[in-house]
């Protein structure tokens, strides 16, 4: 009934009493949280913090790493972020090399031509250079800079060298030799020095030069000359003959640097110290009849060297601290160009049939791929994850891109980009090669992640080759001359993109 109060009862229930130790008290995760000293939580978050930005940095250090590598790559390559048009031409063959902002090259009638680097104006000519016409453009340790003329010693411009050979005489005795020093300003004989060997390999020191060489006998000379009198400074003659015989050197290797002259046969070797002829107990690599073939330093620091020894190809591998991390029976090749984007890889090749790619600190193989050439072809080039390459297939040359953690192919061409003959050059985003599109001749440029082509420009239809020059112009030669190709200007780019 609504207003009554009924009575309750309130029975209180008592604990159960607990003998002996008291139950321990359950506490929450928070409770245990906020047990914890302060100090503790301020050491934390500052490790924290720490570890943190001590990702950060290197992240942004990696990154400005990689910037500067490619903008070190850009420097050293031709400008491909427009189109490159013709320049200037000149009814020139080959190109001897390069001296200053010269282009030293072989004209029509088999004369010498000193191009000038900036607007194709032969500066000189020179004909019937030489004995028979046959020379080869020899470097010395003070030659200039693609930036200017240096000076020589004796006030100067630093002089042209060409070491001309008879090549219609039928045995090296007869050919004999004659090193030419030009005036590099005006093309003028400054002095001939007449050697009495044809030599297969020389080295320029200072003012000397030295060089070696087999006669038909089968034993090696050598011998040194001096470049300001024409002064044979000494010469050497083996004791006895070597029996690989002289035509074509077959079984023997010959080369020279500031360290030595070299003949390596098969189980013999002469080494000379090329300012003496002093005999040389050791060769470059340290142990007597070794040849280095190749010597380079990885981003990573790690030294690697390709010597011939014992009839054989290695490649070794050393650390900063010239400790030997590992040897392999393979042929290292260096890369054209490395963003750095693929740490820790070496490629190889294999014996003509493919490319492999190893582990710089362990090396152990990564990947194997049948797909890429290593030697004497295009490439390879290691950008953006990649590495790019030519096919080197004949019938089907082109290039691919492989994924450099996989070896994967990522891009393939399907133009006679990379053919045999045909450098790579780039900038790191794009990838310039000489090649056939539309049954004509092209530059063209690709991009480096994905293949597609970011421009082409006509050459002349019998283009053969592509070389850059000391101030980056791309010059491209064949039977009819040499091409230089440039940037354009902007009136240039404008009729250009209007075509």
């Amino acid at each position: 009934m609504r207003g009554e109060l009924t009575p309750v009862e309130l029975v209180e229930d008592e604990a159960p009493t607990t003998t002996g130790a008291s139950a321990p008290t359950r506490r929450g995760w928070g409770e245990r949280v906020r047990q914890v000293p302060g100090r503790v939580w301020w050491t934390v978050a500052v490790l924290v913090v720490v570890v943190a930005a001590s990702a950060v940095v290197a992240q942004a250090q990696a990154r400005a790493d990689r910037e500067e590598r490619l903008a070190q790559i850009a420097r050293a390559g031709p400008p491909l972020g427009t189109p490159l048009v013709a320049a200037w031409h000149v009814d020139a063959r080959s190109v001897l090399g390069f001296h200053g902002d010269l282009v030293i090259a072989t004209g029509p009638d088999d004369g010498l031509l000193g191009i000038d680097v900036r607007d194709g104006a032969v500066r000189w000519r020179r004909v019937g250079a030489g004995d028979a016409g046959t020379c080869r453009l020899t470097p010395r340790p003070t030659d200039p800079s693609p930036v200017g003329r240096e000076q020589s010693t004796t006030g100067g411009a630093v002089p042209v060298l060409l070491i001309c050979e008879n090549r219609r005489a039928a045995t090296p005795s007869e050919r004999g030799a004659a090193v030419i020093v030009l005036d590099p300003a005006t093309g003028e004989v400054e002095r001939t020095v007449r050697l009495d060997m044809a030599l297969l390999t020389s080295v320029v020191t200072e003012d000397a030069l030295a060089g070696i060489a087999r006669d038909e006998a089968g034993y090696v000379l050598a011998a040194g000359w001096s470049l300001l009198t024409g002064e044979k400074l000494w010469s050497y003659r083996s004791t006895r003959p070597h029996p690989d015989g002289w035509l074509g050197n077959q079984g023997t290797s010959f080369w020279a640097d500031a360290d030595g002259l070299y003949a390596v046969g098969r189980d013999w070797a002469v080494g000379l110290d090329p300012a003496t002829g002093e005999a040389l107990a050791a060769g470059p690599a340290g142990a007597a009849g070794d040849q280095q073939l190749d010597r380079f330093t990885a981003l990573d620091g790690t030294v690697v060297e390709v010597v011939h020894r014992d009839g054989e190809v290695r490649t070794e591998a050393r650390g900063p601290d010239g400790g030997t991390r590992w040897t392999r029976d393979t042929h290292a090749v260096r890369s054209l160009a490395d963003d750095g984007t693929a740490g820790g890889l070496l490629l190889t090749a294999r014996d003509g049939t493919g490319a492999e790619a190893v582990d710089l600190r362990t090396g152990e193989r990564i990947w194997a791929s049948d797909e890429i050439r290593l030697f004497g072809l295009a490439g390879p080039l290691v950008l953006s994850g990649l590495v790019i390459a030519s096919t080197g297939h004949q019938d089907d040359a082109g290039l691919v891109a492989l994924d450099a953690d996989t070896g994967r192919v990522v891009w393939r061409t399907a133009e006679e980009d990379g053919a045999p003959g045909s450098e790579l050059f780039t900038d790191g985003a794009r990838v310039l090669v000489l090649g056939e599109v539309d049954g004509a001749l092209h530059l063209v440029a690709r991009d480096v992640r994905t293949g597609a082509v970011a421009w082409r420009t006509a050459v002349p239809p019998d283009s053969t080759d592509v070389q850059l020059l000391p101030d980056r112009t791309v010059l491209v030669g064949g039977r009819t001359g040499l091409t230089a190709f440039r940037p354009a200007v902007r009136s240039e780019r404008s009729a250009h993109d209007a075509g």
